[in-house]
């Protein structure tokens, strides 16, 4: 219901995961913004897009089981969670910003029917 989310909900139903995320209880989404899809390369945003195991893979970096609240971990020494698609993401602050990885939560901790979405202003991208 958020406009500026709309890159990541077309992504989502382009690889078939909204029902997935929509039953599945007590995640968290890291959600990158239309500007932060916008910023992607044009040829790494094209190749996801045209493959659903890439995007697929890209999409589920951004969801972790449980509550994560990013502005609860302590200052630069990072903490890490595990993330839908097996590789971890990284919790820090820096400069009085929570960070998931490089990005920065820019909407903090919007309540879902099945866990939180926390806003971010960057794709985060895991090693593919």
């Amino acid at each position: 219901a958020t406009p500026a989310l709309s890159t990541l909900v077309d992504a989502v139903t382009a690889a078939g995961l909204g029902d997935a995320l929509a039953t599945t209880d007590n995640i968290t989404v890291y959600a990158p913004t239309n500007d932060a899809f916008a910023a992607l390369p044009a040829p790494l945003l094209d190749a996801a897009l045209a493959d659903v195991d890439l995007l697929t893979g890209i999409l589920t970096y951004h969801v972790s089981t449980g509550h994560q609240d990013p502005r609860k971990f302590p200052g630069s020494v990072a903490t890490s969670r595990s993330t839908l698609q097996g590789q971890n993401v990284y919790f820090t602050r820096s400069g009085g910003e929570a960070r998931v990885n490089n990005a920065v939560v820019t909407c903090q901790g919007v309540r879902a029917s099945n866990g939180f979405v926390w806003v971010i202003d960057s794709v985060l991208l895991p090693n593919l």
